[in-house]
Order: structure tokens, then sequence, then C-alpha cells
């Protein structure tokens, strides 16, 4: 007489028609693991080129609010120095000292004092994206 097992015995069942591989034999069941890593390399292929040049944008934002930013500083310390009978271009130069001589460019026609800053980057993408800034002093504060 036989024992019954504590174990049971697994039994493979022929695939359903959903499971088959087109043009296999009856029975044989398409691999889900290797036809699942094919689809999502397609997928990781297919979504680079976007997320790269969704990260160049985003930098290219950054660097334009940066350069905005710098000039308004600049043009900001530029002004007060003026107020207080100091070198305003000096002072909009120290004011930005992270931004090279030839990005940063400083004005002053009478009570005006412009600063412009160079976005960094390649220049066919981000020359739109200079910024510059324009203080005016008020009447009492000469040329």
């Amino acid at each position: 007489m036989r024992r019954p097992s504590r174990y049971r015995v697994a039994t493979v069942s022929p695939a359903s028609p959903a499971e088959r591989r087109p043009g296999a034999a009856p029975g044989a069941r398409a691999s889900a693991r290797s036809s699942d890593v094919g689809q999502a390399s397609v997928e990781i292929v297919a979504l680079a080129p976007l997320v790269a040049v969704l990260i160049t944008a985003l930098a290219l934002a950054l660097g334009a609010h940066r350069a905005r930013e710098q000039a308004a500083v600049a043009s900001h310390a530029g002004a007060i120095a003026a107020l207080v009978g100091r070198d305003p271009i000096a002072a909009a130069r120290e004011a930005a000292p992270g931004i090279d001589r030839d990005r940063l460019h400083v004005r002053r026609d009478g009570r005006r004092i412009t600063v412009r800053v160079r976005a960094e980057g390649p220049r066919a993408l981000v020359r739109a994206f200079d910024a510059e800034q324009t203080v005016t002093l008020p009447p009492e504060v000469g040329p």
C-alpha cells in the first residue's frame, strides 16, 4: 500500500492559444520574460532622446534664470554705488564675481546703468536667453 506523499507534484498543462507564439508547435510556450525584456529595451531606446531634450531644456532654463538674476544684482549694486558716490561700473562688476569679463557688460549713460549678462552655453542655443537689466538713477544723482 502506498502512503500519501506530503509533497505535491506540479503538472504542466499545454499552453493556451494566447500563450503560444505564432507559428510555434502546439503546446510550446512563449518566453514571456524575454519578450518583456525586449519590449522594455525598445521603450528605453525610444524615450532616451526625449529625456535628453528635457534635460537640455531644463539646463537652458536654469542658465537663463541665473543670467537674469546676476544682471539684476549687478545693476542694483551699480545704482547703489552711484548713489553713494562710488564708481557704478566697478561696483556692478564686483557684485558678479563668478561671471567672466566677456560675459558681463556694464554701461552707464547719464542716469542709466545697464548690465548685460550673456547666458552660459552654446551661443546658438542660449543667445535668446541673454539678460539685460537697466536701472535709472533719480535726478539728484548727476551723470
